[in-house]
Order: structure tokens, then C-alpha cells, then sequence
């Protein structure tokens, strides 16, 4: 027999045997009655089926519970029968606890395979684009999956930057507006971000959202206006930051 159905098994007979007994046996004096040990049942039962499925589904041994004497209720009083009883809770309360501790334990050792995860498939750059403008698409799906175009050559299509342009220039988020820009900074170029950047960093209330727009311009320095842009930015942008990246996106183009 499996060794954890054995333990568990052999605690189930002697919680058994020990609660029914004082159950079914005829106490000396038939006015004492173990009318706690009684009520204990219950709760017992309990107990035993939780040790039950979590000693077969931890798979390994369940913890050793003591072995007791037997409790004759003739010879001992009510309150002795009581006595064992709330032992062999206690008991199989410790099994439990145990074992819903070493499940957890099993569970949070579980470690992912690098190899396994490394040969998963991979999204094209096709799918992230169908996620950006797919019907019903939520910013939060759509930032997502920008994001993972940042880094593919030729990844933009028209549609697909008409749709994150939008989301950049009329999100209600200003970190959601920002993030479009910040993940535009990337391996691939698109004539109608050039537009767009400009338009936020010249008319964005968020001074997070046009140093973002500052950056990525760096990338179209050769864009015509994008350079006045960045250079009126410098000079009369009302946030310093914003001032500076403007300013370091322009000298990074001459360099």
C-alpha cells in the first residue's frame, strides 16, 4: 500500500476507534455521560477527511500523530474521556496544519524551466499590431503590445501608428499619453509620429508627456520643423526638464 494511504489509514483507526468507543461504550455509572466527547465528533470527522486529501495530495508522508491508550469510559470518568478526546484533536489539528504547510511549500517551489520558456513561441510582429487595432482593444492592451514593437525593425503600419498616434494625443491617462511616446523611441520609424511628437510637445498640458515627445523627436531631426520644434521647447517650455531633454535631443543631432 502507498505509504502516505497507510499513515493516513492508520490514523483514521485510531481517531476512530477512540472517539467511538467512548461513544458506544457503557460508562460504570450510567448518570456520567461524555457528553463533550460527544459533541467532539463532528469536528473530528472533519479533520480526519482534511488529513485524508491533503495526505494524498502533498505525496509525502503525513506527520507521525502519537499513538494513545485506549479509553475504557467503565473504568474513567467523563471528564478523562473528554480528556483523550480533545487530545486526538489537537492531533490531527497538527496533521493538518502540517500538511496544508508543506502543499503550500510544494507549490511555492515550483521554478520555471528557462529552456521551456525560451522555446515558446514568440508573437510575430503581426500579432502585436492586430492586438493594437483590433476591435475593442483597451489601452492597456494596446501600450502592451507597442511596447513589444519597440524593438522590431519595421514593425509600424499605417494603421497601426494612426491608432497609437490617437492614443497619444487623447488618452485621458497622461501616463498612457507619455508611455506612447516613450515606446515610439525605438528600432523603427514612422513618418506620422513626427507630426504627432511635435504636436504634444508644442500643446500637452503634462510636462511628462512632452519630455517624452522631446526624446523620441531625436529620432527625426531630419523631419523639417522637428528641430524649431525641439529649439522653441528649449527655450520657452515652461518645465525645466522638458527644456533640457529638448536641448539634449538637438545637440545629440549634431553630434
Amino acid at each position: 500500500m502507498n505509504p502516505v494511504a497507510t499513515l493516513v489509514v492508520a490514523l483514521f483507526a485510531g481517531a476512530a476507534a477512540g472517539i467511538l468507543g467512548s461513544r458506544l461504550a457503557v460508562p460504570a455509572d450510567p448518570g456520567v455521560v461524555p457528553a463533550t466527547a460527544n459533541e467532539l465528533l463532528p469536528r473530528l470527522l472533519e479533520l480526519e477527511a482534511k488529513v485524508a486529501a491533503l495526505g494524498f495530495a502533498a505525496a509525502v508522508p503525513a506527520p507521525a500523530v502519537a499513538a494513545e491508550r485506549s479509553v475504557d469510559p467503565a473504568r474513567e470518568p467523563a471528564e478523562v474521556v473528554d480528556g483523550h478526546a480533545r487530545q486526538r484533536l489537537e492531533s490531527l489539528e497538527t496533521a493538518v496544519a502540517r500538511l496544508q504547510q508543506t502543499n503550500q511549500a510544494a507549490r511555492s517551489a515550483v521554478v520555471r524551466d528557462p529552456a521551456t520558456e525560451a522555446s515558446a513561441p514568440k508573437k510575430t510582429a503581426a500579432e502585436h499590431r492586430f492586438a493594437i487595432v483590433a476591435a475593442g482593444a483597451n489601452e492597456a492592451d494596446q501600450i502592451a503590445a507597442w511596447r513589444q514593437l519597440r524593438n522590431l525593425d519595421n514593425a509600424y503600419d499605417d494603421a497601426t501608428v494612426a491608432v497609437m498616434v490617437q492614443v497619444g494625443l487623447a488618452s485621458k491617462n497622461p501616463e498612457t499619453r507619455a508611455d506612447v511616446w516613450r515606446q515610439a523611441d525605438g528600432r523603427s520609424k514612422h513618418p506620422a509620429l513626427a507630426p504627432a511628437l511635435m504636436q504634444s510637445l508644442q500643446s500637452d498640458g503634462e510636462a511628462r508627456v512632452r519630455d517624452e515627445a522631446a526624446e523620441t523627436l531625436e529620432n527625426y531631426l531630419d523631419v523639417p520643423g522637428v528641430r524649431e520644434a525641439l529649439a522653441a521647447a528649449m527655450e520657452s517650455d515652461a518645465d525645466e526638464s522638458v527644456r533640457r531633454q529638448a536641448r539634449h535631443s538637438l545637440e545629440n543631432g549634431r553630434r
